[in-house]
Protein backbone atom coordinates (compact mmCIF):
# COMPACT_ATOMS: atom_id res chain seq x y z
CA UNK A 1 0.00 0.00 0.00
CA UNK A 2 2.80 2.42 -0.61
CA UNK A 3 0.69 5.03 -2.49
CA UNK A 4 -1.29 5.09 0.17
CA UNK A 5 1.66 5.58 2.58
CA UNK A 6 3.88 7.92 1.23
CA UNK A 7 7.20 8.01 -0.74
CA UNK A 8 10.58 5.90 -0.22
CA UNK A 9 11.58 8.68 2.96
CA UNK A 10 8.16 8.74 4.81
CA UNK A 11 7.93 4.57 4.44
CA UNK A 12 11.25 4.16 6.12
CA UNK A 13 10.76 6.82 8.61
CA UNK A 14 7.31 5.14 9.35
CA UNK A 15 9.46 1.54 9.77
CA UNK A 16 11.97 3.40 11.92
CA UNK A 17 9.69 4.59 14.09
CA UNK A 18 7.79 1.25 14.55
CA UNK A 19 10.50 -0.22 15.20
CA UNK A 20 12.34 1.77 17.54
CA UNK A 21 8.69 2.16 20.03
CA UNK A 22 8.37 -1.39 19.86
CA UNK A 23 11.58 -2.32 20.90
CA UNK A 24 11.68 0.40 23.61
CA UNK A 25 8.68 -0.95 24.85
CA UNK A 26 9.01 -4.49 24.35
CA UNK A 27 12.87 -4.09 25.94
CA UNK A 28 12.62 -1.54 28.31
CA UNK A 29 16.59 -0.11 27.56
CA UNK A 30 16.62 3.69 28.70
CA UNK A 31 19.14 3.47 25.75
CA UNK A 32 16.23 3.37 23.08
CA UNK A 33 14.14 6.03 24.84
CA UNK A 34 15.21 8.93 22.86
CA UNK A 35 14.01 7.19 20.02
CA UNK A 36 10.85 6.02 20.70
CA UNK A 37 7.48 7.55 19.94
CA UNK A 38 5.21 8.57 22.82
CA UNK A 39 2.57 11.58 23.37
CA UNK A 40 0.59 12.34 20.22
CA UNK A 41 2.93 11.09 18.47
CA UNK A 42 2.52 7.92 19.43
CA UNK A 43 -1.37 8.21 19.21
CA UNK A 44 -0.44 9.07 15.38
CA UNK A 45 1.69 6.49 14.94
CA UNK A 46 -0.82 4.17 15.86
CA UNK A 47 -3.65 5.39 14.34
CA UNK A 48 -1.77 4.70 11.00
CA UNK A 49 -0.45 1.47 11.38
CA UNK A 50 -4.56 0.75 12.25
CA UNK A 51 -5.00 2.21 9.11
CA UNK A 52 -2.21 0.01 7.51
CA UNK A 53 -4.45 -3.17 9.23
CA UNK A 54 -7.86 -2.49 8.09
CA UNK A 55 -6.38 -2.34 4.50
CA UNK A 56 -4.12 -5.62 4.45
CA UNK A 57 -7.56 -6.88 5.65
CA UNK A 58 -9.33 -5.47 2.82
CA UNK A 59 -6.85 -7.05 0.91
CA UNK A 60 -7.35 -10.24 2.63
CA UNK A 61 -10.94 -10.68 2.01
CA UNK A 62 -10.61 -10.41 -1.46
CA UNK A 63 -10.99 -6.18 -2.03
CA UNK A 64 -9.62 -5.41 -5.81
CA UNK A 65 -7.09 -2.29 -5.41
CA UNK A 66 -9.78 -0.06 -7.14
CA UNK A 67 -12.53 -1.34 -4.60
CA UNK A 68 -9.78 -0.61 -1.72
CA UNK A 69 -9.04 2.92 -3.30
CA UNK A 70 -12.58 3.84 -3.51
CA UNK A 71 -13.79 3.39 -0.27
CA UNK A 72 -10.56 5.01 1.02
CA UNK A 73 -12.20 8.10 -1.23
CA UNK A 74 -15.28 7.73 0.16
CA UNK A 75 -13.94 7.35 4.13
CA UNK A 76 -12.84 10.75 6.04
CA UNK A 77 -11.78 8.14 8.95
CA UNK A 78 -9.42 6.23 7.45
CA UNK A 79 -7.96 8.96 5.33
CA UNK A 80 -7.31 11.09 8.57
CA UNK A 81 -5.25 7.86 9.98
CA UNK A 82 -3.37 7.86 7.15
CA UNK A 83 -2.66 11.52 7.48
CA UNK A 84 -4.21 12.23 4.15
CA UNK A 85 -6.29 15.22 5.68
Amino acid sequence: FNEFIGDKKQRDKLIRSIVDTRNYLTHYDKSLESKATSGSELLRLREKMEAIFQLCLLQALGFARTEIQSLLDRNQNLRHKLGKI
